[in-house]
């Protein structure tokens, strides 16, 4: 899947050519089969729509100044490491996902039924170099697929293929605890609470 590594917030860290300080984020998406980027520095914001993929790292140029900064970047599950270069100047940068921490780990899911009483599952999320994965357990053991899994600092969303239509997630990450709600393909919705 294209720029699967690198979907989501990434937090970085460098240093300008004077050796100050420089924090900025960077989110990565997919948009029409492209890896598409906006990148926040300062008070700047820059979309990124020329992005050379191979594997695990990412390449591309933004204006700075009067100057194009190339930028070259690689991603390692949660944490990514890379360049920047212009005109003989050059500089390293470091960083790691947005939330990936805070999402990470098995979270213990009730979902209210329409008909009341809840449903009992456990979502295991995992990142890797690919991205997020993730998996639903029901309390007999049997594991579920999830799809469509979008993890986007602490907002979680997926889909639960179903035999009577697809049921989406959709969850914020507080603390140790999960909110958010589940809708169903027949219009029914519902609440979802979690505990790590």
């Amino acid at each position: 899947m294209l720029g699967a590594g690198f979907a989501g917030t990434w937090a970085l860290d460098s240093k300008d050519g004077e050796g100050n300080p420089v924090k900025s984020e960077i989110t990565f998406r997919e948009e029409s089969g492209a890896l598409k980027a906006k990148l926040k520095s300062r008070d700047m914001q820059y979309d990124v729509d020329s992005i050379k993929q191979e594997g695990d790292r990412v390449s591309f140029v933004i204006p700075w100044q009067e100057n194009r900064v190339n930028i070259v970047l690689n991603a390692a599950g949660d944490k990514i490491n890379g360049s920047w270069s212009v005109e003989g100047d050059s500089g390293p940068i470091t960083g790691a996902r947005v939330g990936a921490a805070a999402v990470s780990g098995v979270w213990k899911l009730a979902a209210e039924r329409p008909s009341g009483g809840t449903i009992n599952v456990d979502l295991d999320l995992k990142s890797n170099s690919y991205g997020w994965q993730g998996s639903l357990r029901t309390g007999d053991g049997a594991e579920v697929p999830i799809q469509d899994l979008a993890v986007t600092g602490e907002q979680i969303s997926f889909v639960v293929p179903m035999p009577q239509g697809n049921v989406k997630l959709t969850l914020k990450v507080q603390g140790n605890s999960l909110k958010g709600t589940w809708s169903g393909a027949d219009a029914a919705t519902g609440a979802v609470t979690g505990q790590r």
